[in-house]
């Protein structure tokens, strides 16, 4: 009878561990899917703001070209 109750408990004791390696693998997914949901909202702002910068020098660099070819005022006077 003892081993018929201690196939009972090594089979328990199995479907325990089991359950917390599910449930421990279930709690990291989460994790990696919230961390992977982080990334792409960062990636989506880091873009907007490259996008803007890009912008921003590109009229930087026509407000250049504009500047450079106007004659200063005291050039005209001669």
């Amino acid at each position: 009878m003892g081993r018929s109750s201690d196939g009972s408990n090594d089979q328990a004791y199995i479907e325990h561990c089991v359950k917390e390696i599910i449930k421990q693998q279930d709690e990291s997914m989460a994790e990696l899917t919230k961390y992977v949901t982080n990334m792409e909202k960062e990636q989506r702002s880091l873009e907007e703001k490259i996008k803007k910068k890009n912008a921003d020098l590109e009229r930087a660099e026509k407000r250049y070209k504009s500047l450079v070819n106007v004659k200063p005022a005291f050039m005209d006077e001669y």
